[in-house]
């Protein structure tokens, strides 16, 4: 994506730090090629908004923030926008039972067994995708240092409703694409 060009950019930008995180989770098999452990969701998608896990198994991408970033001195030089892209990876997670004996209600919690093997994966998709995403940076495969590109964190989605997943956030420089003042109308 080549940023500057029109009003697509954030979207553009979006969609490829989509990629970059499917490329990332589909390398997972790869480096654990003996584990039961699955490469990108099917369901992947940029997002109008924080995603819904209406799907456990999914992957999204949506824009949280854009803010301006200065160069040089502050009130000497222009600002860049930053947009925060958020990525988030959920996976299907061990429930525990419940079943009425006589007029009691009996919950069974997952077994020790099925958390761990979700952890497995949970842990593998989050150490991909930090891991990768620095690669490629490095690689100036993906955004560059030069861009501006700053990692705002990792973390984990708190188990609920039979998914959990990680979130993580990347900020990077974008330019605004070139408008002419002279055609721009003010509403009155």
């Amino acid at each position: 994506m080549v940023p500057g060009i029109s009003p697509g950019d954030l979207e553009g930008l979006a969609e490829d730090f989509l990629a970059t995180i499917i490329s990332a989770l589909d390398s997972i098999p790869e480096y654990a090629p003996t584990a039961a452990l699955k490469g990108a969701p099917e369901r992947a998608f940029t997002s109008p908004g924080t995603p819904i896990a209406d799907c456990c198994e999914q992957a999204a991408v949506y824009v949280q923030t854009v803010a301006n970033r200065a160069q040089g001195e502050k009130g000497t030089s222009p600002r860049i926008p930053a947009p925060l892209l958020v990525a988030v990876v959920t996976r299907c997670v061990p429930q525990g039972t419940s079943k009425t004996v006589g007029k009691r209600l009996v919950y069974t919690p997952p077994t020790p067994e099925s958390l761990s093997e979700a952890s497995d994966q949970h842990n593998a998709d989050g150490w991909a995708m930090w891991t990768h995403i620095y690669a490629l940076i490095d690689a100036e495969q993906f955004l560059t240092r030069c861009t501006g590109v700053t990692f705002e964190g990792m973390v984990p989605i708190t188990p609920a409703g039979g998914c959990a997943g990680w979130q993580l956030n990347v900020r990077a420089n974008l330019g605004a694409y070139p408008v002419d003042p002279a055609t721009l109308e003010a509403s009155s």
